[in-house]
């Protein structure tokens, strides 16, 4: 089995989820597919997911760099996630999260937006390394992990203002949602309400989702 489809699996495992799709049917490492369909990119990219609606539905394709999967291959996050695989785990972790979440949404005709899709793409990347991490017993904790995630990041500088105001919105949430996560499931009173937690939220709409983390809940 692939790498990609043991991220997908991981993500379809945590939250319960039955796509019917193999995200390497969908997998293109062509940047020129890339500025075809969405426009010339200015910069380096590195993932993502390209959608265009068609009268059947959408078409559907992910984009990612094969430099980063090279790296991967040859140091397998699924094996052993340290801090030299960590940045390129995260890259095709939010790849695979975009790609999951819009088979999942579609699949129940629900409303998709980016902001949303951006928020749970960050909640995969920390759930999903504190998993590899806690298997595989090496020294990250959930707060390193935390801090390199919400704290230790930047944007790029050729983003419009609309789409700087939704990786911040969602990485603002997302880090608030995490904390509570990191609060009050990591610890091994709280652990077996993780998933359950992490199912109920997945499954929220968006606005749902806000409301709960700006709740007490996540105070």
């Amino acid at each position: 089995m692939g790498l990609l489809n043991r991220i997908q699996g991981m993500l379809e495992n945590t939250y319960d989820l039955e796509t019917a799709y193999n995200v390497y049917d969908f997998l293109t490492t062509d940047r020129t597919l890339v500025d075809a369909l969405a426009g010339p990119q200015q910069g380096e990219v590195l993932e993502k997911l390209l959608i265009v609606e068609t009268d059947e539905g959408a078409d559907v394709s992910l984009y990612l760099d094969p430099a980063v999967l090279r790296l991967l291959h040859r140091d397998d996050p699924t094996e052993t996630l340290h801090g030299g695989n960590l940045d390129a785990f995260w890259t095709v972790l939010e790849g695979v999260s975009h790609f999951t979440f819009f088979a999942f949404s579609a699949g129940y005709d629900r409303e998709i937006r980016l902001v949303e899709m951006e928020l749970q793409a960050e909640i995969d990347k920390y759930v999903s390394a504190l998993m590899l991490t806690g298997r595989q017993s090496n020294l990250h904790t959930p707060h390193a992990l935390y801090r390199w995630l919400f704290h230790c990041y930047g944007y790029c500088s050729d983003l419009s203002e609309s789409e700087l105001d939704r990786y911040r919105r969602a990485n603002h949430f997302a880090g608030r949602y995490c904390a509570t996560l990191r609060e009050r499931y990591l610890g091994a009173d709280g652990a077996a309400g993780l998933i359950p937690e992490l199912r109920r939220f997945y499954r929220l709409s968006h606005h749902g989702k806000i409301r709960h983390i700006e709740s007490g809940i996540s105070a």
